[in-house]
């Protein structure tokens, strides 16, 4: 069969692979006989603790003080729903009017 022609090619690109790897590990222990643990400083500034990770947009996350919490997740847990039930939907009907059934 035809796998038995690219048998050698697997194996030359195999082995290609292992000595490229071999030869850059024993160039990186040559250049640097030790491991170096290297830090930066503390970034300095800022507006303390509480401080939100996100500054542009300090409500976006805050999902406890969202107003009318159960109806908006319910709609959007439904919109989900209806979106991940429509789009197969969709494919096969595509499908089937693509191939003619």
């Amino acid at each position: 069969p035809w796998i038995h022609a690219l048998a050698p090619l697997i194996m030359s690109s195999a082995l290609v692979q292992g000595v490229r790897r071999v030869l850059t590990q024993r160039a990186r222990s040559a250049s640097s006989p030790a491991r170096a643990f290297n830090t930066s400083a503390a970034k300095r500034g800022g507006g303390g603790a509480d401080e939100p990770a996100y500054l542009h947009a300090k409500q976006m996350y805050d999902v406890g003080a969202t107003k009318h919490k159960h109806l908006v997740f319910g709609t959007v847990a439904l919109a989900l729903l209806g979106v991940g039930t429509a789009i197969p939907i969709y494919a096969v009907r595509f499908q089937q009017k693509k191939a003619g059934n």
